[in-house]
């Protein structure tokens, strides 16, 4: 215990100095400190997930938002894959056609951005494993950029329909409207419910 000296007078002040070892030692048991830091690409969701001094209808809140967009990812691949279904079966066969060269290196020059930031999102986020770093908002992005890297793949690999529009007589590619379909209420719902 260290005490300070008056400068005028001499004498010793009654004062203490609070030094480190005055300070509470225990944390109190609803405030748990993380000493991990988040690291690029992991979502700042992780520190919703441990106990804080916020309410518990905060923390409810915010895993049931959570809940709510994995819920649209998976509803948004099952409506892309019913959709795809049905435009492969049901589209007349003299409508298939195959990409121009434009569309083709448009559409190879979308697949390949969409991939690599698909990719350098999810690879770091599999390396480590850790088990929340998948919040809801990460697994709905990368259900749309996969449904889009998917449809620009299949209209690469293979003829799809195509169908002239009467008005403005330009190709319109049937699966383009599967994959805005879903994905538009998607992307809704994310800006609406971040």
């Amino acid at each position: 215990m260290e005490e300070d000296e008056a400068p005028s007078s001499g004498r010793r002040s009654s004062r203490r100095r609070s030094t480190s070892a005055d300070l509470p030692t225990a944390d109190p048991p609803s405030l748990i400190r993380s000493d991990t830091p988040l690291h690029i690409g992991e979502s700042a969701a992780i520190g919703f997930t441990t106990p804080s001094l916020l309410p518990r209808s905060y923390h409810e809140s915010v895993s049931e938002t959570d809940r709510s967009f994995r819920l649209a990812a998976g509803v948004a691949l099952v409506v892309w894959t019913s959709l795809l279904y049905l435009v492969l079966t049901y589209a007349p066969t003299e409508s298939y056609d195959e990409l121009d060269p434009v569309e083709r290196m448009c559409t190879t020059m979308a697949t390949a951005a969409l991939g690599v930031s698909n990719l350098s999102r999810v690879v770091p986020l599999v390396w480590r494993r850790r088990a929340n770093a998948f919040s809801g908002i990460i697994v709905a992005a990368c259900a749309i950029q996969f449904i889009a890297v998917m449809t620009n793949a299949i209209m690469l690999a293979v003829p799809t329909p195509v169908m002239i529009d009467p008005v403005t007589k330009g190709r319109v590619h049937l699966l383009r409207w599967v994959e805005w379909a879903p994905l538009a209420a998607v992307m809704t719902f994310l800006t609406e419910g971040a």
